[in-house]
């Protein structure tokens, strides 16, 4: 990070630094989670529901690739802000070079099982017989590009760590603009089907880790990739701290599993396909929040550094506003014009994954109050160097609670218990969540560190 970004993350304006990495990393996330969407859309109007079925059938093995990207990077900057905060530019770099070895290896290797067992991975996940032709197709498209969507995310977190947000923020940008335009290339105009839309995809995400990879040529990095890395055992570190992302994404995949087996088993295709829908819309929701989460992680990791609570204090009272705003917003949205929200992905409003998608909706709304404060909490944890809180809200609100409600609220309330297990988990996370930030307070923290 540029010493003048290091010195107005300790010294400057609250409300103007929150909002300097705040604005820029929402339009990033943004632009991030659109590539997914956007194929959805594509997918789900011009080629049917089916194909929007089997699209979702395989989310969650991106999940688990992205969730990996995110454990290590967001770990490993925390260490890397709490390096540059300290100006000690070498250690950051040798951090920086072991995430993204680490990451790009195990991107590599995700593609070559995808490719050997693209038959068994599908079938892992669910897909009956008439969905697994067109699961296989995309999956096999898409995960050639793992390492491009893993390296999109990894450099877009280290640029803005870096002091360029700008930059960061732009490349993901231009990737979203690049995969809209591709899927109407390619779904629409070739009629490639899940392929083409696959393939936009891929393309996007190599567009953006390119204009990414700029920065580290331009002149103006502290980040540098280097030959002497010092020990491996910071990267275990790492993980261990950023192992509540890795368990909010892998629990996102591991939730959207089950719930493609139970609607498979209860509904059909249709019921997967109107589940579609509310996934991408709990996703979109919470790649917002986490867009919040991400960029509170450096001011409250170099503040922590510094000895700062009571700015760390007030960026998270900025953070936690901001999330409750915008679920407030997509809450109304979806009490509005749920119906006009669902026509984006399924046109047709008489069909039967239309009227289910219309009943989830009614209940998930909900989610949205609570899952931006459950995520900013989290994100603190991680960067105060708390893993295990964040691992418990993470743990709570993604898998531990939704799994044991999908499965018992059914036999209470049959079918409408499914709907009803995500909003009930979040709740019952915040409530664990605030007892943990009360026992973890910023000063308790720092506190704590000085008596060490």
């Amino acid at each position: 990070m540029k010493a003048d970004n290091g010195k107005e993350i300790i010294y400057g304006n609250v409300p103007l630094t929150f909002l300097k990495f705040t604005i820029p990393n929402v339009i990033g996330f943004i632009a991030m989670s659109s590539s997914g969407i956007v194929g959805g859309i594509f997918v789900g109007r011009y080629v049917g529901p089916e194909a929007l079925a089997a699209v979702n059938i395989v989310i969650p093995i991106f999940t688990f690739v992205f969730g990996i990207a995110i454990m290590l990077t967001i770990g490993g900057a925390v260490r890397v802000g709490k390096y540059l905060g300290e100006n000690d530019n070498l250690s950051a770099s040798r951090t920086f070079t072991k995430i993204i070895a680490v990451i790009s290896a195990i991107a590599l290797i995700m593609t070559a099982v995808c490719a050997l067992f693209n038959e068994t991975v599908v079938a892992l996940l669910g897909a009956n017989e008439e969905l697994k032709p067109i699961s296989r197709e995309y999956l096999r498209t898409l995960s050639a590009f793992f390492f491009f969507q893993a390296m999109e995310y990894a450099l877009s977190v280290f640029v803005r760590v870096d002091g360029r947000p700008y930059l960061a923020s732009s490349a993901v940008l231009a990737g979203a603009v690049i995969n809209a335009l591709l899927n109407w290339l390619f779904v629409i105009k070739l009629g490639w089907g899940v392929a083409g839309s696959a393939l936009a995809t891929g393309t996007a995400f190599t567009v953006s880790f390119l204009i990414l990879s700029t920065h580290f040529i331009s002149g103006r990095n502290k980040l540098r990739l280097v030959k002497k890395t010092g020990s491996w055992k910071e990267i275990l570190s790492a993980a261990y701290n950023g192992s509540s992302e890795l368990l909010s994404e892998v629990s996102a995949g591991v939730v959207a599993l089950m719930f493609n087996w139970i609607m498979i088993t209860k509904i059909g295709t249709q019921g997967v396909a109107a589940f579609t829908f509310i996934n991408y819309a709990i996703w979109a929701g919470g790649m917002l929040c986490y867009a919040v989460g991400d960029s509170i992680v450096p001011l409250v990791s170099i503040n922590y550094g510094a000895r700062k609570p009571d700015r760390i204090k007030k960026f998270m009272g900025l953070a936690l506003g901001s999330v409750f705003a915008i679920g407030t917003s997509i809450f109304v949205i979806m009490t509005l014009i749920p119906d006009k929200m669902i026509a984006v992905f399924l046109p047709d409003k008489s069909s039967e994954a239309f009227q289910i998608a219309l009943v989830f909706a009614s209940y998930i709304r909900w989610v949205f109050f609570f899952s931006g404060l459950n995520i900013i909490f989290s994100a603190y944890f991680t960067a105060m160097h708390r893993p295990l809180e964040s691992v418990i809200i993470a743990g709570s609100r993604g898998l531990v609670l939704p799994v044991a409600l999908v499965f018992l609220l059914p036999f209470v309330f049959g079918v409408y218990g499914i709907y009803a297990a995500l909003p009930i988990a979040e709740v019952s996370t915040l409530a664990a969540a605030i007892f943990l930030w009360k026992i973890n307070s910023p000063s308790k923290r720092i506190e704590r560190s000085l008596a060490m």
